[in-house]
């Protein structure tokens, strides 16, 4: 008597278990995601915009993300990435197609300057291909969303290991591995000779992290050349 009860007993175990490991793998698989990054000289507020639709419906101050990090975006589809300049409801600049790949992440970053006299904004976007660090270590990149193509070229460092070597202007470095631990970053402009300095960072071990070169050296208070750094993962 007591066999035949524990017997459906066990069995309804078993059942339960098996709906609960399927319940836990449900999630979205056919998707990638993409963080949000405004880097952009002179605005105060952005939306990003995925295909015309405002992601989050949050703005993004300057030299920040977009909370949350990064956001799933349906896959296998060419989508079109853009910000939206909150002051005037309108794209901040031609926005950039992108074909999501399932499990992929990427950022989408805003640059440039809004009204300046020979500069203008862009959207950078960086496909986040991220190595698997070594005992101890971290990974490490560069983006310049300077406004000054012609003249805003940096080295950026931490303490005595390069990030990037002469790094332009809307564009990126490899992720680099470094050993853990905190930091200084800084660099000068090679032909500007503005620096930019962000000190006391701690790398965490295992982590990737981007460091992002903003402002411009004709602006003046939060739009002056900083850095940003920002976790990847």
């Amino acid at each position: 008597m007591k066999k035949s009860i524990l017997f459906p007993l066990a069995l309804i175990i078993l059942v339960m278990i098996a709906q609960s490991c399927s319940k836990s793998n449900n999630g979205p698989t056919n998707v990638g995601k993409v963080m949000f990054f405004n880097g952009c000289v002179g605005t105060t507020g952005l939306y990003a915009s995925v295909n015309n639709v405002d992601v989050n419906n949050t703005s993004i101050s300057y030299n920040t993300m977009l909370t949350g990090g990064y956001q799933q975006i349906t896959a296998g589809n060419t989508v079109n990435i853009a910000f939206v300049n909150s002051s005037i409801n309108s794209n901040l600049a031609p926005g950039v197609t992108v074909g999501i790949i399932p499990s992929q992440n990427y950022t989408a970053f805003a640059g440039g300057e809004v009204g300046g006299t020979s500069t203008v904004p862009y959207v950078l976007i960086t496909v986040d291909s991220i190595p698997t660090p070594a005992y101890n270590t971290s990974f490490i990149r560069c983006v310049n969303l300077s406004p000054y193509s012609d003249s805003t070229i940096i080295s950026p460092s931490a303490g005595t290991t390069t990030i990037a070597s002469n790094l332009a202007a809307q564009s990126y470095s490899s992720f680099v591995s470094i050993a853990s631990g905190s930091y200084n970053f800084e660099s000068i402009s090679v032909r500007s000779n503005s620096a930019a300095i962000l000190s006391g960072q701690t790398l965490v071990a295992g982590k990737a992290y981007t460091l992002i070169y903003t402002g411009s050296r004709f602006a003046s208070g939060a739009y002056l050349p900083a850095f940003t750094l920002i976790q990847n993962d």
